[in-house]
């Protein structure tokens, strides 16, 4: 029996948290063939030689079951394993890998992994492979029994899934693109032209073509204004890797990469109001050009970078069927300290309404921006600070220096205090009558704090004070 476990660590095997699980199966389970295929390393640089490509195929071809394993890379995997899934589809690979088994096995400190394992789920189905789950590998768990027999399960089952020949249930419908839909952008007169006060705006793209629709929406939104916004495009920054997970940027927020992409963050991203991200949807998430863009940001630590940015997305592509993007697309601006305005598409609607719908966005960015409003958090942004505060605080912070003084300075470590008067309190409520007593004026307790806020309420001070 053959397992084909394609690496999409950068670090290759040796080195991979991850990779020391299968190490673990190779034990484990020796009468089975593990061969293990770095293409983390092999795509580092995004190119990969076609003779060097096809012999990958070969590998997969022989195989009774392909592994995907990785580390959990901004909510997905790495940018090199995203090059070779695009380079699986484009190769039409599908054909080549239907009814084989395969699973899915990542490192992370569970930040978002099931974002990165419902899209490789879907990826699974649309090679036409049979899924038979994920293990969610926490970085420093191996040396827990019950991580390692859930492990040891987790191998047996895909066995018993090759050896039984077991059908499996499918979760994700086939991508249905939009066909023959040309958007048209209209003119904005003059007088309808949105005046930037100042704000810096900016758009970020990965568009090479002006006349393709998603060049168009950018031409559109761009036409909205008096004042001329700047556009970047991605494939013009030089980037000379992905990101590797070195760490050297722990200490300094120093990249290891001597590039323009440290100085294009810092310089360009940095300190606008409005980012437009305006981006094409390949498979199910945008390219591994934008991925490596995205991951390469890790240089910066876990540090926001668009801290009170009003955030808008444009795309090309049937978002609407990628639920799991919408996802990614609202946790990244929420984590990232920013709003999230509004994402269009062109999957839906004819050109006059897109048109609307791009101005609008537009109109509201502004209009947030001046009124400095981000929508309130939701367990995205709760949930995830508090894994960072965690890790940060820990063992990890001793890596993460720059990281650990900045949730210093803001007094982010704000871990539950077992204050006195809880302590008191809880012991009170093992009396029933206490418990009972507590129930009748639970809400009315609740809410005293407010009815005393609207007996005392100005409404007009109350704007004052808002600044509006």
């Amino acid at each position: 029996m053959k397992i084909v476990v394609i690496n999409g660590s950068p670090k290759g095997n040796k080195l991979s948290f991850t990779m020391q699980y299968i190490y673990y199966a190779q034990k484990m389970f020796p009468h089975v063939e593990f061969n293990l295929i770095n293409i983390g390393q092999k795509l580092n640089n995004m190119k990969i030689k076609e003779e060097t490509f096809q012999e990958i195929l070969k590998e997969m071809d022989s195989a009774d079951c392909i592994l995907w394993c990785f580390p959990v890379y901004v909510f997905l995997v790495p940018a090199q394993l995203k090059k070779f899934i695009e380079l699986l589809f484009e190769n039409n690979a599908g054909e080549m890998l239907e009814g084989k088994v395969s699973g899915v096995l990542s490192t992370s400190m569970n930040f978002f992994d099931n974002t990165a394992f419902d899209y490789m789920h879907a990826i699974i189905e649309d090679l036409n492979m049979k899924y038979t789950g994920f293990f969610s590998n926490n970085s420093f768990d191996f040396n827990k029994v019950e991580r390692r027999k859930t492990f040891y399960t987790f191998i047996k089952n895909i066995l018993t899934a090759i050896e039984d020949q077991l059908p499996t249930p499918k979760r994700f419908n086939p991508l249905i693109y939009r066909k023959n839909f040309a958007f048209t952008p209209s003119e904005v007169l003059d007088e309808h032209k949105l005046d930037s006060n100042g704000k810096k705006i900016i758009i970020i793209t990965d568009n090479i073509n002006d006349n393709s629709n998603l060049g168009k929406m950018i031409r559109k939104f761009k036409d909205s204004f008096k004042n001329e916004i700047n556009v970047y495009n991605i494939e013009s920054i030089d980037m000379k890797g992905g990101c590797i997970s070195c760490l050297t940027c722990g200490y300094d927020n120093q990249c290891i990469y001597n590039d323009e992409y440290p100085d294009f963050i810092r310089n360009k991203l940095r300190n606008n109001d409005i980012i437009v991200y305006a981006l094409t949807l390949k498979d199910r998430y945008f390219t591994s050009r934008y991925k490596q863009f995205v991951d390469r940001a890790f240089f910066n630590g876990h540090t926001p970078i668009t801290e009170g940015v009003q955030m808008c997305y444009l795309l090309s592509g049937s978002l609407s069927q990628i639920e799991n993007l919408r996802q990614i697309i609202m946790a990244l601006s929420e984590i990232g300290g920013g709003n999230l305005v509004d994402i269009i598409t062109d999957e839906f609607g004819e050109s006059e309404e897109i048109n609307d719908f791009i101005y609008n966005m537009a109109k509201k960015a502004l209009d947030f921006s001046k009124s400095g409003y981000i929508q309130t958090p939701t367990f995205n942004s709760v949930g995830g600070y508090k894994i960072f505060r965690d890790m940060i605080y820990g063992l990890p912070g001793v890596l993460f220096q720059a990281d650990y003084q900045f949730y210093k300075k803001r007094k982010m470590f704000d871990f539950p205090k077992n204050k006195l008067s809880y302590r008191i309190m809880r012991l009170v409520f093992k009396s029933k009558k206490a418990r009972v007593y507590f129930k009748k004026k639970m809400f009315k307790i609740f809410i005293r704090p407010y009815d005393k806020f609207f007996e005392n309420l100005d409404v007009e001070q109350e704007i004052t004070e808002f600044g509006i």
